[in-house]
């Protein structure tokens, strides 16, 4: 005998209790009592006090119906049916399930009631009344597609794979129990996933796909050894029995079902007389009638009472079989007839064809569901191809929009950047000529304060010669050579500091290094330094570097009190750095770049060269001057990359 409804027996009560104790939370007051009443009651059926149980259930439900605590009543007719059922007390617990129904209706809790319907077709199953379980079935399994609800969706193809698989429809058995198994697999949880394989395994044995049996009865021990499921563990090893007795491996099936009857104590009750069933049968085919028989026995105790009519009729045949071998004839002939009054009482066609033809009236609306989908899914594909070219032709008006708005900008660009260059151009020659006015003025300063005093005094000495013996003509001369030598030197200085003619001759470097030579003095002494090779430069971008380096230096010489300064240029990779550093007094450079005009000049023209300038610098801790300029802009046209002076 194929136990394949067994695994309903520990599916029932599971499936009673799945979707309350997640659907409702504690609640203040008296509500929370209606919970502590249940809680109460399922300790006691733990504790095996069923007495106590019952009235305790009873009194949530009146308290919940007094208070009409809807919630609390849903969960406690689930629980009170779950209850009742393992109790063998299907009247009773199928007029709990339909109070539950009737509240789930009232309050439009659709989980619930989808859940109602499944218990009370559970319930029916028992009671071995296949067309209304099956009607109630399809209930709950439409109610659960509709709230897209595929816990409750994988449970109810179950319980119709067990159905058809009971009226003999093996290959919808097949359907429904596959079914069940996918969606168990897209939960990805255990415990669905052992259930369903459990109607696989049952329907797989019954269809003679015996290998696939076997490998899922495998699968669905080792889930329930690691996860310690041992009500579902005990239904893995039944199944793998029978499928080593239908292989006509006895052995094996012996060793697979003693392992489930050390394990039944954990198991709810029922179990054992399959255990012992297969065991019976096992025995039988090996000729140990004795043992046999000792093992039907125990099955008898209680199959009447726990097994559907379905697995029964093969205890029945079981034990006719048994009897007759033993020539125990009287016995075998009850058996007989009471096999025959089981199988009479299933033979019910018309029961078979109204059970057909409600699943048949849910598979066409399906089919008509599945037709509406297709219909909306076209629709909503034209819609989409509609919203796409929308989008094109939005997408391709922007992007012109953009082309246009770019064009527009890039030429408005150019305008602005060759008046932004005309006006730098300007800046740059204003820049050009305050720095030459300025040069001039100081030219001028020197040419007042240092020759043309010198020459009067050179004068004044020539003009006193005509008085003077030939020793203070000599004393005279003399006097007057120094002083138009000084003249001289001092002509020669201020020609130097001019720059230009240097400049153009000989070159940026040699201009600066001759400038800083000719500025030290015995209190100051000024380094130059040359790195890398510098291009040829635009005259006018040249001048303007030679300003700044010539500016820079005057400020030490006037304000830093140094003794030494460095001046470092340092060309490479189109860029020429400038460094000029003194250890000279400091000064704070945010008061003084506030408002000093040199600070401001020496930033404005690095600025002019598109430059970056900083300086460094603190009270009694010198001075650095670090200038960053791009040689891109400004070279000279065609201009030859020759070395820079070596200092």
């Amino acid at each position: 005998m194929t136990p394949y409804r067994l695994f309903i027996a520990g599916l029932l009560w599971w499936g009673l209790l799945a979707g309350y104790y997640d659907a409702y939370s504690q609640q203040p007051g008296d509500s929370a009592r209606v919970y502590q009443l249940i809680e109460t009651a399922n300790k006691k059926v733990a504790a095996g006090e069923k007495d106590s149980a019952d009235l305790y259930f009873k009194q949530s439900g009146a308290l919940a119906k007094a208070i009409k605590f809807d919630n609390g009543f849903i969960r406690y007719t689930g629980d009170y049916t779950n209850f009742l059922y393992r109790e063998l007390r299907y009247a009773e617990g199928l007029k709990i399930a339909e109070e539950q129904l009737q509240k789930s209706i009232e309050t439009g809790n659709k989980n619930a009631e989808a859940n109602a319907y499944n218990n009370i077709g559970l319930l029916y199953y028992a009671m071995s009344m296949m067309t209304k379980a099956a009607d109630y079935y399809i209930k709950a399994l439409k109610g659960s597609e509709q709230s897209n609800d595929l816990y409750n969706q994988r449970k109810y193809h179950t319980n119709l794979a067990s159905l058809f698989i009971d009226i003999r429809d093996y290959k919808k058995g097949h359907y429904y129990a596959q079914k069940g198994y996918e969606i168990a697999g897209l939960l990805n949880d255990s415990s669905s996933i052992a259930r369903s394989l459990t109607n696989l395994i049952v329907v797989e044995v019954l269809m003679e796909r015996l290998e696939e049996a076997k490998a899922h009865s495998l699968q669905l021990i080792d889930i329930c050894e690691k996860k310690q499921y041992q009500d579902l563990i005990v239904v893995g090893y039944i199944n793998l029995g029978d499928i080593y007795i239908r292989q006509k491996q006895y052995d094996n099936s012996i060793e697979v079902l003693q392992s489930a009857e050390s394990k039944l104590q954990y198991a709810p009750p029922g179990y054992d007389a399959y255990v012992y069933h297969g065991l019976a049968n096992a025995f039988k085919e090996l000729k140990k009638y004795t043992i046999a028989n000792r093992y039907f026995e125990k099955c008898m105790l209680n199959a009447a009472e726990t097994m559907p009519l379905a697995d029964l009729k093969a205890v029945y045949l079981l034990g006719a079989e048994l009897k007759e071998i033993t020539t125990h004839y009287k016995e075998a002939l009850d058996f007989r007839k009471k096999y025959q009054h089981v199988t009479d009482s299933l033979a019910n066609e018309t029961s078979q064809q109204t059970i057909q033809e409600v699943e048949a009236r849910y598979q066409t609306s399906v089919k008509e569901r599945q037709i509406t989908e297709q219909q909306l899914a076209i629709a909503n594909h034209n819609n989409e191809i509609t919203r796409k070219n929308n989008l094109i032709l939005i997408a391709l008006l922007v992007i012109l929009l953009l082309l246009a708005s770019g064009i527009i900008l890039f030429i408005t660009y150019r305008q602005k950047n060759r008046a932004m260059t005309m006006q730098q151009e300007v800046r740059l020659l204003e820049a050009l000529l305050e720095g030459e006015e300025r040069e001039r003025n100081r030219t001028a300063k020197e040419l007042h304060d240092a020759v043309a005093s010198t020459l009067s005094a050179a004068k004044m000495q020539v003009n006193k010669i005509n008085g003077f013996s030939n020793l203070e003509y000599a004393e005279s001369k003399e006097k007057t050579l120094a002083l138009i030598n000084a003249a001289v030197r001092e002509v020669r200085n201020i020609s130097h500091n001019m720059a230009p003619n240097i400049l153009l001759e000989e070159g940026l470097a040699y201009a600066i290094e001759s400038f800083c030579n000719k500025a030290s003095n015995n209190n100051l002494h000024i380094s130059t330094y040359f790195i890398g090779g510098i291009p040829g430069l635009d005259a006018q971008y040249a001048l303007l570097i030679y300003r700044i380096i010539q500016e820079a230096v005057n400020n030490i010489i006037k304000h830093a009190s140094a003794s030494e300064a460095v001046v470092q240029l340092t060309a490479s990779d189109g860029q020429l750095d400038i460094t000029i550093e003194d250890d000279g007094k400091g000064f704070d450079v945010n008061a003084v770049r506030k408002n000093g005009i040199g600070i401001s000049n020496l930033f404005h023209r690095v600025k002019l060269l598109d430059g970056a300038c900083e300086i460094n610098s603190r009270i009694g801790e010198g001075t650095s001057i670090y200038i960053n300029i791009p040689l891109d802009k400004i070279y000279a046209p065609a201009a030859i990359q020759s070395p820079l002076m070596p200092s």
